[in-house]
């Protein structure tokens, strides 16, 4: 993992955003097709200075969904407003939590199907409870969390949880190690100290802090933060 500190929250946004323009044009240069899987939260302000020509042949899903067809709480809905191209991914009517998750998940199956050498960037938040996409801790109930995120192959899950609200759509743990290529992690505030803290802590468990994930990735993470790390 590579960390960029800076207390000037607008300059590290700035260059948390060029990293991640940066990280699509080299993926585009090398002539892969580019999976963008967008945070929402804090993390939609890196896309606000990203030219408009970037997202030209990219696919721009989301990291996480909230099951709601409301646009100032769903996240593709915020990204359509903003201008991106993105796949939409909105309940349908009479569409149950369950069917929802198997449908986005089929949506990243497809899109690795077909573009098997293909890069996948994501935006990463992380909130001051220490959740990451939409992976709701359950700090006193590990075994709940491990059914919930851990005991199977998915990618994607549906589940109701901690979060605000409930009803979530989420990649996965494994999905976060296994299938992102390159993370652009951003992570702002004092109110995320505390969880910040025990992602880089010696002992802890997913359950209690799912960024801790973050310690655990195969491909490329770079932290954007004005918070001091305490290894």
């Amino acid at each position: 993992m590579k960390i960029e500190y800076n207390q000037n929250v607008e300059a590290l946004r700035k260059s948390a955003s060029q990293k991640l323009q940066l990280e699509i044009e080299r993926a585009k240069s090398e002539g892969k097709a580019v999976l963008f899987l967008a945070s929402g939260g804090s993390a939609l302000g890196l896309l606000q200075s990203i030219p408009s020509e970037l997202w030209v042949g990219v696919t721009i899903m989301v990291l996480d969904e909230r099951f709601s067809t409301d646009p100032k709480l769903n996240n593709s809905l915020q990204l359509e407003e903003k201008g991106l191209p993105v796949t939409k991914t909105v309940p349908e009517k009479d569409e149950t939590l369950e069917e929802f998750a198997n449908r986005c998940e089929q949506l990243i199956i497809d899109w690795k199907a077909q573009h098997p050498d293909g890069s996948v960037i994501a935006t990463v938040g992380m909130g001051d409870d220490g959740h990451i996409a939409g992976i709701s801790p359950f700090p006193n109930e590990p075994e709940k969390f491990n059914q919930i995120f851990e005991e199977h192959l998915r990618n994607v899950v549906g589940y109701v949880g901690n979060l605000n609200p409930s009803q979530r759509v989420t990649v996965t743990p494994r999905f976060m190690k296994e299938g992102i290529d390159t993370a652009i992690v951003y992570i702002i505030g004092e109110n995320k100290q505390a969880a910040l803290d025990r992602v880089f802590a010696q002992t802890g468990n997913l359950a209690q802090t799912p960024a801790r994930v973050l310690q655990s990735m195969n491909g490329e993470v770079y932290l954007f933060t004005d918070r001091v790390i305490v290894n």
